[in-house]
């Protein structure tokens, strides 16, 4: 009876332990940032009084102007402590101040932080903004010297730095955060404060589906149109998924079709979703501060926009962590440009376009693929993307004038074809079109419900070929510490010479919080 009065005590400590896992810590590499920007941040799930804890959870981001007005809002799905990522602001975005909040759904708390944004508008103008105030500037104080930041070897623009971080034996197991920048054209990190304010439960949207049949074989499948994959389950496994389905990826819309046990096709199924509960935010004051120091840093943003344009042309933009996991790359591609004499679609399709193959059945033209490395043909018509909008018939479609395709792409493969689950049994055909805003299966698209799911991380560009000009040197929001005495990070200088900043913060297993920064001097020999 003993024994099993301290278990029965034991599973009632980690309960209580479990649900106080509602707070969040949160941390961005800046305070002030342009219209479109990344705003790269950490978010750490804690307990109550602090600590890190490990525990899957579903921490909500909602970017808020001075009216309180949701203007972006993203998910993340922490499994283990932390996450790190970034939110792009929308590049519409007016000059003043915003707040960015973060919280779990039922918590008594919410972690929130100030950002200066600045439209790219201003720098067409020498007034400043009339929300601008120009005698005010960035809180100029370092923080306190919790830990101590030692620079090792030689510093300057042409070669590889080194920086010491020792960690007291107080805080030396947890997670640490270090960025290395140049002050002159950024700002240092933001840490958020515990607001005492209570989150609704009700806070993720609910889809239900009308079902064609409810054979518990039949297999559901959800195509997430933004991320380009899919998840499918079993009908019997639905009050299981429908639970899951919160934490899976992708926001956007999102189509459902439900097949029957043989992997034949049923129809589409019509998607409800109840939206959240709507949570209320305060207002706050909107002047940015735009002292001397601001507009240098501003004019250092707008430098580093304009060669992002020159030397990049948006051809190498963030990579979805998706699209690494599976291969996005199409088996086949035919650009239309690069042919002449082919009036549409249909004649593209039955001449040029590999694998192709289009048949005529009682007035109505088909489309059929041959997979790859073989010459045999589905029985079956593939699914077809126009412009991201799934069909499988094509209908009027065919006929559409080759001027309006911009180019065809064919997945035939299994690697190319595993991401499209059940929709991709007899191959996919994607079809881009010159003008996107003019897709004939615009009316489908306003019809297909758009569902706010987990927020995939991406990975930047990690070189550009052409001037450096990083503000930031250096940036690792989730270092895992285990009981080291000292970290030492490897960091490249940019091509300015000049004083840097070291700033590093540790979040301890214990709930204490480091924090400490340093001038570091490069020079340009």
């Amino acid at each position: 009876m003993r024994n099993l009065l301290f278990i029965l005590l034991a599973f009632l400590s980690a309960g209580a332990f479990a649900q106080s896992a509602n707070q969040v810590h949160m941390v961005t590499e800046s305070s002030a940032y342009v219209s479109g920007d990344m705003v790269r941040l950490q978010l750490m799930v804690m307990d109550a009084s602090g600590r890190p804890v490990t525990e899957d959870r579903i921490i909500h981001t909602f970017l808020t102007d001075h009216r309180g007005t949701v203007v972006l809002k993203r998910k993340f799905l922490v499994t283990d402590i932390e996450k790190a990522g970034f939110i792009q602001l929308p590049a519409d975005l007016e000059t003043g101040k915003y707040t960015l909040v973060a919280c779990i759904a039922g918590a008594d708390t919410r972690a929130r932080l100030s950002l200066s944004v600045y439209n790219p508008s201003i720098f067409a103008s020498s007034i400043p903004p009339d929300n601008a105030d120009t005698g005010l500037g960035l809180e100029s104080s370092l923080p306190a010297a919790n830990l101590t930041l030692r620079p090792e070897g030689a510093l300057n623009v042409s070669s590889m730095a080194n920086l010491a971080i020792e960690l007291p034996k107080t805080a030396n197991k947890g997670v640490m955060l270090t960025k290395i920048y140049d002050p002159r054209f950024e700002t240092a990190p933001v840490m958020s404060e515990i607001t005492e304010s209570p989150v609704p439960e009700a806070i993720e949207d609910k889809l239900s589906f009308e079902y064609i049949t409810t054979d518990p074989n039949s297999r559901i499948s959800l195509y997430f149109m933004e991320q380009g994959f899919v998840e499918e389950f079993y009908l019997a496994e639905e009050e299981k998924i429908l639970e899951k389905l919160p934490a899976l990826f992708g926001s956007g819309h999102i189509y459902a079709y439900q097949f029957d046990a043989q992997g034949n096709r049923l129809g589409e199924l019509p998607v409800k979703v109840e939206p959240a509960t709507r949570i209320s935010f305060a207002t706050s004051d909107n002047t940015v501060p735009f002292n001397d120091e601001i507009r240098q840093i501003l004019e250092k943003k707008r430098v580093r926009k304009f060669v992002d344009q020159v030397y990049r042309n948006g051809e190498d933009p963030v990579v979805s962590l998706m699209a690494e996991e599976y291969n996005m790359n199409p088996d086949r591609t035919v650009v239309l440009s690069n042919f002449s004499g082919i009036a549409s679609l249909r004649e593209a399709l039955s001449n040029i376009t590999p694998k192709t193959q289009v048949i005529r059945r009682d007035k109505e033209y088909e489309l059929r693929l041959s997979p790859e490395n073989s010459g045999f043909r589905y029985q079956e018509s593939p699914l077809i993307l126009m412009e991201g909008v799934p069909t499988f018939s094509l209908d009027s479609l065919i006929e559409m004038p080759s001027e309006d395709i911009e180019s065809i792409e064919v997945f035939i493969s299994l690697d190319k074809l595993r991401r499209f689950g059940t929709f991709g049994r007899y191959g996919v055909v994607s079809i881009h079109l010159t003008k996107p805003e003019e897709n004939p299966l615009q009316e489908k698209l306003d019809k297909i419900p758009v569902y706010y799911g987990v927020s995939d991380l991406v990975s930047e560009p990690v070189s550009v070929d052409g001037p450096d000009l990083r503000p930031v040197a250096f940036w690792d929001p989730a270092l895992r510490l285990s009981g080291q005495e000292e970290i030492m990070i490897r960091w490249n200088p940019s091509d300015v010479a000049g004083e840097y900043i070291a700033w590093s913060l540790v979040v301890g297993a214990d709930g204490r919080i480091l924090k400490s920064a340093r001038t570091i001097e490069v020079s340009s020999n």
